[in-house]
């Protein structure tokens, strides 16, 4: 028996360049998010959740709405920022909000200044929301840092350099 449903991993350790239409569920992509063994497939589901989120609040502001962040998504960032993987710079960039021109792909009618607020806004809000974690773990990898040149060394400072980043975008 199986006591929960099972959430499908597509194209787990597959590198040529493939484009699949399947479209996993939130909850899904949660558990892919915070669950998948496969790299690849755990950086896809973020960056699914980053952009239906930012294009959410691209519509949003288009209509003169607002648009909240779920607590589930903003704690999701916290959750990657303090995990001890590895390999550092893989949350790194699990942390990035996917670009302004790769979000412009999924708008019909393209208001420059509007998705560029919706993706501010986005990065903005996720480090409010976890400005203390974030900042525990930027002082953290700080202490770390030596001035080493190695791999290790590297991946620690592009995390680091990626929490720096989105501290930044706080207005204070």
């Amino acid at each position: 028996n199986i006591e929960a449903r099972p959430v499908p991993s597509f194209l787990r350790g597959f590198s040529a360049p493939v484009q699949m239409n399947f479209e996993h569920s939130v909850s899904d992509l949660y558990f892919l998010a915070q669950h998948d063994q496969d790299p690849f497939a755990r950086w896809e589901a973020v960056q699914t959740l980053g952009v239906k989120t930012c294009l959410g609040f691209y519509e949003a502001l288009k209509r003169g709405q607002r648009f909240d962040l779920t607590k589930e998504f903003l704690q999701l960032f916290g959750k990657i920022a303090n995990e001890k993987h590895p390999d550092q710079a893989y949350l790194g960039f699990l942390l990035a909000i996917a670009s302004e021109e790769y979000l412009g792909q999924f708008v019909t009618e393209l208001q420059p200044d509007l998705l560029h607020q919706a993706r501010e806004q986005v990065v903005r809000q996720i480090a409010e929301f976890n400005r203390n974690l974030f900042f525990s773990r930027y002082m953290e990898l700080q202490r770390q840092e030596t001035g080493e040149v190695s791999t290790a060394a590297s991946s620690r400072r592009a995390l680091k350099n990626r929490l720096l980043s989105m501290l930044g975008r706080i207005n204070d």
